[in-house]
């Protein structure tokens, strides 16, 4: 049965407890613990009226029932919740009373979608801060993106809120969330709709789907409307009743960064479900985003021993994206995952880098090998300078580097790229991703040749899994 065939008949059943029999079968209604409830009277008609064929009037409002109304059991709200999405099961469910807040955020309900080994850690995770409840650590983990701006939307690029300090207000890296570069020629477009891309309808040509969103601002009226009543279901722990230290900027539930989610865009002025992509030229171009894992998850609520320990539980990482390219061109992309310790900059957003030439690029595929970008490259100011650019390519324990090669991808196609990490080193905190694409050497030349006939990308995901 699928869910919206088995809300229907939730709501039929529902009102057909709690509304009144016809007038003509005045029967008890059976209830789910075998009692069986008074029916309400029939309604009092009028005999000259009702004689004549005229209208019959309204009655008195009919005298309420005064019994308590019975409630579902808890393994039939289990049964329900796991058909449940996980927005509509935190935003939705846990908002209708106690007794369902409870049930949606109990272990058993979780055990399917939290990770195993985060599932294992709940309790340790305790006794380094507040108590998690198992469904907000899912939204921390695993149910909100770590990539700001995953659906490449030039509007939402700009962030300078985030974690705005002094110390960091001149890198580039913290003010965009992807920051581009080009060897030569005439780098990257944002486009929405993508440019080039005929959709049939059919599996291998649609749209891609909508990445998860980042956690931030936006989402719309109906975000907005109860963003303070989500913040409660959030960082209220239904068992305890500890009430949760709140984030420094916003919730969960807002797309932020142009998340598609469900309440909504983040940039006003755009259709909610328009597909945004980063298209590259004909010569190497890239983009480069810097994740400071370990602010992030302090961000998102939790205290710094509990982000600490989350990073050094050896987790699994999964990083994703959509890839195509025009119908008359063909791209080769090329995708980069370097995890490291971070620099020691504030927030770990001062990755300095410089634009590195085609010819003489890390063969890792990753930012930094070049020379670094230091002040003259506009980056992060005197910190970020060659030596810890080129220092972050010496392999530790508490570091992983990851290279694609260069790929070819389809003419008028959207594939998925995905690459997951087992196992995390432990003392990791940052994370570096970089997209890279151009336009494919075996290509045909078209007249005129389009001006952004490389790869695209689209739909970007970070997460633990």
């Amino acid at each position: 049965m699928s869910l919206s065939v088995f809300q229907s008949e939730l709501m039929r059943q529902f009102r057909d407890l709690f509304t009144s029999p016809a007038p003509n079968s005045p029967k008890s209604l059976p209830s789910s613990s075998g009692r069986a409830l008074p029916a309400s009277p029939p309604p009092v008609q009028a005999p000259g009226h009702a004689r004549h064929g005229l209208p019959i009037a309204p009655s008195a409002a009919p005298q309420r029932d005064a019994s308590p109304a019975t409630e579902l059991s808890t393994d039939a709200l289990e049964q329900i919740f796991l058909r449940c999405d996980t927005d509509t099961l935190i935003g939705s469910c846990a908002s209708v009373c106690k007794a369902w807040r409870a049930v949606a955020s109990s272990s058993s309900l979780w055990r399917h979608r939290l990770s195993p080994k985060l599932m294992a850690d709940l309790d340790q995770l305790a006794t380094l801060g507040p108590p998690l409840a198992p469904s907000r650590l899912f939204l921390i983990m695993q149910g909100r993106n770590f990539l700001r701006n995953p659906t490449f939307r030039r509007d939402a690029n700009s962030q300078p809120q985030l974690g705005r300090t002094a110390a960091t207000s001149r890198s580039k890296y913290q003010r965009s969330a992807w920051v581009t570069t080009a060897t030569i020629g005439d780098g990257v477009a944002w486009e929405a709709p993508p440019a080039g891309m005929r959709t049939y309808g059919t599996a291998s040509t649609a749209d891609p789907p909508p990445p998860l969103p980042y956690p931030g601002g936006g989402g719309g009226p109906r975000a907005a409307s109860s963003w303070q009543q989500q913040q409660h279901l959030l960082y209220h722990h239904p068992q305890s009743g500890h009430q949760l230290p709140s984030p420094p900027l916003l919730g969960f539930f807002g797309n932020g960064s142009g998340g598609f989610g469900i309440w909504g865009s983040a940039v006003r002025g755009w259709d909610e479900h328009q597909p945004g992509c980063l298209a590259t030229a004909n010569d190497w171009c890239e983009a480069v985003q810097v994740v400071d894992l370990d602010w992030e998850l302090q961000r998102r609520g939790l205290s710094a021993a509990q982000a600490a320990a989350l990073l050094d539980a050896e987790l699994s990482l999964r990083l994703s994206v959509h890839v195509g390219a025009r119908w008359d061109c063909v791209g080769q992309y090329s995708v980069g995952l370097l995890l490291d310790e971070g620099n020691g900059n504030a927030n770990g957003y001062g990755y300095g880098t410089a634009a590195v030439d085609g010819h003489h690029h890390h063969p890792g595929g990753l930012p930094g090998a070049g020379g670094g970008g230091g002040g003259s490259g506009g980056g992060g100011g005197g910190a970020d300078d060659s030596i810890p650019s080129l220092q972050s390519f010496v392999m530790r324990p508490t570091r992983h580097h990851f290279y694609s090669g260069r790929v070819v991808c389809t003419s008028d196609t959207w594939q998925r790229f995905e690459y997951v990490l087992p196992c995390c080193p432990r003392g990791f905190r940052r994370a570096v991703v970089i997209l890279r694409g151009r336009r494919a050497p075996n290509s045909l030349v078209v007249s005129p040749m389009p001006k952004y006939c490389g790869a695209k990308f689209a739909s970007a995901e970070l997460i633990f899994s």
